[in-house]
């Protein structure tokens, strides 16, 4: 059994989104899901709907009383250079194809 430098690398980024969670709960703040989630999000956009499942949970947990939090106003303005940069180039593949 072989192990590729992919595989650790999911493996840390996994990790490492489980701790900005656990972090998250301990500091009553959850933007530090997104610094834990965005470079796994570029290495496989499969965890965007996990991230923005996750972000109303954590917050469900906070006490916050008379604050918006502006989360997942970040989280859905962050990730909308990736959208469109996926759907560009889904469009030159298609032109060109």
């Amino acid at each position: 059994m072989t192990v590729k430098l992919k595989d650790i690398a999911y493996a840390l980024g996994i990790a490492f989104f489980i701790a900005s969670i656990v972090g998250a709960l301990f500091i009553n703040n959850s933007i530090i899901i997104l610094i834990g989630a965005f470079p796994l999000i570029l290495f496989n956009r499969k965890y965007v709907v996990p991230l923005l499942l996750i972000i109303p949970a954590i917050e469900g947990a906070f006490k916050v009383e008379n604050t918006a939090s502006i989360t997942e106003s970040v989280a859905i303005a962050g990730l909308m250079p990736l959208f469109i940069y996926d759907l560009l180039q889904k469009k030159q593949t298609t032109r060109t194809s």
